[in-house]
């Protein structure tokens, strides 16, 4: 059996640059900070670290979209992280989920903002 760890997944629907939108999360998030990428086109990923808590990192994948990986040893600090971020964005009009799933690979919290979770991902709405 493989050892597994608590996991967030997500995305925030937005054409704001890796900048900009790092600027919007570091007014609720002082730890935001850009950081240099190997990934995906800018060359640049947005880093939210909560210090030994949990650790969330936003790649655009395209023009409009972000997609979000959350880490943490625990899946209760990493939900209550996912909503806080969720919450702030939500606040700026930014259309986002958080899905969060522990050891077990069982969803055990959902974060939106005007993304309920039956509805399919679409990134047609950027803000």
């Amino acid at each position: 059996m493989v050892d597994r760890e608590p996991l967030t997944s997500g995305q925030v629907i937005s054409n704001k640059n890796e900048a900009s939108l790092a600027a919007i999360l570091k007014e609720a998030f002082p730890q935001t900070q850009v950081r240099e990428s190997c990934h995906y086109s800018t060359g640049e990923y947005v880093l939210i670290d909560f210090a030994s808590e949990a650790e969330f990192f936003f790649e655009r994948i395209n023009d409009h979209e972000y997609l979000i990986r959350g880490e943490c040893a625990d899946s209760q600090s990493q939900a209550e992280a996912a909503d806080a971020i969720a919450k702030h964005l939500g606040v700026h009009g930014f259309k986002c989920r958080f899905e969060t799933y522990n050891e077990d690979d069982a969803l055990v919290a959902y974060a939106h903002h005007e993304w309920p979770q039956h509805e399919r991902p679409e990134a047609n709405k950027a803000e």
